[in-house]
């Protein structure tokens, strides 16, 4: 690693986001939210939880793929690597974007503290969207430039959006790195989780995630494999192991609980995301393993510099958070109460 690339990888870990701010987007109202290292979204349905991710989401990917830092951009509906839905006129809470100047938009604001200067000082980015007058999205950004490079990347990514797993196909081809990244940000990993593994193994990973995914399920034996030879192969060979087993089996054979555990670690490890949104993990995992699986990502996203957002329902995932993690209840679109710790 050159000294560039080294100073740079620095940089951007002890960059740390401390707040975001929401408003106008979906089910979202007005929120605004102080981050720890692990902070849960929980309320009814429809209060406005996977909106804030989305809209986190869709925002830093929209600033990403802009023609310009900080200059007002059109990104086509087909160019977009994710928008959360292809009715993008809707996105508006309880209203209708428009291309006019004081046509209602959606706004997403952070504050970002860079840790390793003595005086800690913030920097803000903002991320303006509404529709733009041809088919499309106008982002209008304000971000500070020391921030840039976080949200522009190709290697590191600002957000990676976990929205659940239903299995993976049957075989996958190799893909371009590039390919690979542009359909894990639109939230598709599932179809490229081997290519993710086979990415992660080839930059000296793969073993951070299997032992993250051993420590949820307390199980040393868990194995995971991704090869693929340029000569002979037309699919990637991914295989798994897990106590129980007398051999290695296709990856298709693991259960929809361990992919999905496999699904969030390989993001971690692989972009070292600032935020890792994570929507209801608890789908496919036994209560057990949900409290397990918030203890071990609240350790591993650390590591890496990163900050975990997660919506949930269930007690169990928040009996799995520790010292200095929170609970943010929503309601109506807005922030009605937070809690520090596992109580919710």
């Amino acid at each position: 690693m050159s000294d560039d690339a080294g100073s740079a990888l620095g940089v951007w870990f002890h960059m740390k986001v401390k707040r975001v701010h929401i408003s106008n987007f979906k089910a979202v109202r007005d929120v605004d939210i102080e981050l720890t290292d692990v902070t849960l979204l929980v309320g009814s349905n429809n209060s406005g939880k996977s909106s804030t991710l989305q809209a986190i989401h869709f925002a830093s990917r929209s600033f990403f793929q802009a023609s310009e830092a900080n200059k007002q951009s059109t990104i086509s509906l087909r160019e977009l690597e994710y928008v959360p839905s292809e009715d993008y006129r809707e996105l508006a809470h309880n209203d209708l974007w428009g291309n006019r100047q004081i046509a209602p938009e959606s706004v997403v604001s952070f504050v970002i503290s860079d840790d390793a200067a003595e005086a800690r000082p913030e920097y803000t980015a903002s991320i303006s969207l509404k529709s733009a007058r041809n088919e499309g999205i106008a982002i209008n950004p304000n971000v500070s430039p020391q921030l840039i490079p976080l949200f522009r990347s190709r290697d590191n990514v600002f957000s990676s959006y976990i929205r659940g797993i239903a299995g993976v196909p049957l075989q996958e081809q190799r893909l371009s790195k590039r390919n690979v990244y542009r359909k894990a940000a639109s939230g598709d990993s599932n179809v490229v989780l081997r290519n993710i593994l086979l990415i992660l193994d080839e930059k000296g990973e793969l073993g951070n995630a299997i032992n993250a995914v051993g420590d949820v399920y307390a199980d040393g034996s868990i194995t995971l494999t991704s090869l693929f030879n340029n000569d002979t192969d037309y699919n990637i060979r991914s295989t798994v192991v897990t106590a129980g087993m007398n051999r290695a089996k296709p990856l298709e054979y693991a259960g929809t609980g361990i992919l999905q555990v496999v699904q969030i670690f390989s993001y971690l490890y692989l972009f070292r995301p600032k935020l890792i949104l994570i929507d209801e993990p608890e789908a496919h995992l036994l209560p057990t393993l949900q409290t397990r699986l918030l203890g071990v990502l609240q350790e591993r996203v650390r590591e890496c510099g990163s900050a975990a957002l997660i919506t949930t329902h269930s007690p169990f995932i928040a009996a799995g958070l520790s010292e200095g993690a929170q609970s943010v209840w929503l309601e109506r679109g807005a922030v009605a109460a937070s809690t520090v710790g596992s109580q919710i």
